[in-house]
């Protein structure tokens, strides 16, 4: 199955920089479990980049964690054991989200391109799609890739724009996390809503952004902001939708989040703000590759 998270009108399925110089950017300190209760404590980020710092799209590739810097059009790269961070890729052209397939080959949603890109060894961005059935895609967002190659993604027409007042987050719209089987043919079955987030006195609530897997096909999600509701948090969520755990995060905006690390057990999380922030878990993260 798949999952994703709707907002918008209930038909359309949603969803499941670089640095200037590289010593603008540097690897934030930990966030860490304690207590009996797991509450997580993150720490400050010292990197504060350019206008419209958004980071998303982490991604770890055996060796490395990749992530992306929107506005800057690039790729970085962050090394997990000294927590330095450099330019890994440019002229990404406002790519967001990021996947490996099953070969190791990396793909990513070029939201400026209006495509899907698949970044070749030689250097090459090179464009996979940029229509479906003669329609060209609006601002890819974020994507999953099947074992046998086959990619999903999402084209929603107002990526990144989380003003309250836009369309995915109207007023009596919910945002739902759901699950689709997925069929022989390669439909999509009839979903399940696992979790729905709503609205309060001061607004609606926002819902999940970016999101991974662990071993157990527990969901862990990054949600919520500053505008109303619970706010910024780690949600880990069950196959069926149960809520196991909630953790605060020390941003208006989390982006995305990543396992990571040769253990797969630190979760790296990306922000609006411009923030790489890490945890140490209990939990060991799923990944298709390496």
């Amino acid at each position: 199955r798949i999952c994703a998270v709707v907002s918008s009108t209930p038909d359309d399925l949603v969803k499941l920089r670089t640095l200037r110089t590289p010593s603008h950017c540097a690897m934030v300190g930990t966030l860490t479990p304690s207590g009996a209760a797991r509450s997580v404590l993150f720490s400050t980020c010292p990197c504060r980049l350019a206008t419209s710092p958004t980071t998303e799209g982490p991604v770890w590739d055996g060796e490395q964690l990749l992530f992306t810097h929107i506005h800057a059009n690039a790729i970085l790269r962050c090394d997990v054991t000294s927590g330095a961070i450099s330019p890994w890729r440019g002229d990404t052209n406002r790519t967001n989200g990021l996947a490996f397939d099953a070969h190791g080959t990396l793909f990513g949603c070029c939201s400026g391109g209006r495509s899907l890109l698949r970044f070749d060894t030689e250097g090459r961005n090179t464009v996979i799609a940029d229509r479906v059935d003669v329609k060209r895609l609006s601002t890819p967002n974020d994507l999953a890739i099947e074992r046998s190659g086959r990619i999903w993604f999402t084209n929603p027409v107002n990526a990144g724009n989380w003003d309250a007042t836009e369309s995915g987050y109207t007023q009596g719209i919910p945002r739902e996390l759901r699950a689709y089987p997925i069929l022989a043919d390669g439909a999509l079955g009839s979903y399940t809503t696992l979790f729905t987030w709503g609205e309060d006195a001061r607004g609606v609530h926002r819902g999940i952004d970016g999101m991974c897997l662990d071993r157990d096909g527990n969901i862990v999600a990054t949600a919520g902001w500053e505008v109303a509701g619970a706010g910024p948090m780690i949600y880990v969520f069950s196959p069926t939708g149960r809520v196991l755990e909630t953790h605060p995060v020390p941003a208006i905006r989390p982006t995305n989040c990543a396992f990571a690390g040769p253990d797969l057990t630190t979760l790296f999380v990306t922000t609006t703000q411009g923030h790489l922030f890490r945890v140490r878990t209990q939990r060991v993260g799923w990944s298709m590759y390496p």
